[in-house]
């Protein structure tokens, strides 16, 4: 079993083509937790769950959060502590979840880091490398 972002598993200096971006730029990203395709946390139906997904070296904004996909008994539960307001570096993405989230890429070049903030699913490679590059 490998825990994946878009059926990619971590490599120390890999970075796709998808996965880089230009100094001085604004992209938006879309993060999926669903049973295929391509997104965060597409692992397959069974392995659903949640993932807290952190990005390194910038905060975001995040610009869309689709929940039609979420069990809507645990949507009721958990909704009203989500904060999409303001300058975030970290949001939970939910199984059947959508988020897309705005990004500014500046001050600096290189090689960063993105990945799911739980230890065990970090561990198991879901997680991924971005670059900034001029």
């Amino acid at each position: 079993m490998q825990w994946v972002i878009n059926g990619e598993t971590f490599e120390m200096k890999e970075v796709a083509e998808w996965e880089k971006v230009r100094l001085n730029t604004t992209e938006i990203w879309e993060f999926i937790n669903g049973g295929s395709g391509r997104g965060m946390g597409r692992m397959g139906n069974m392995m659903q769950m949640p993932h807290p997904v952190h990005m390194h070296g910038l905060q975001f904004q995040i610009i869309q959060r689709d929940v039609s996909g979420v069990d809507r008994a645990v949507w009721n539960t958990v909704k009203e502590g989500f904060v999409d307001d303001g300058w975030q570096d970290t949001f939970l993405l939910l199984p059947g979840m959508q988020v897309q989230v705005a990004m500014r890429f500046e001050d600096y070049t290189g090689i960063y880091v993105y990945h799911c903030h739980n230890l065990e699913h970090e561990d198991m490679g879901m997680m991924r490398n971005y670059e900034v590059v001029e």
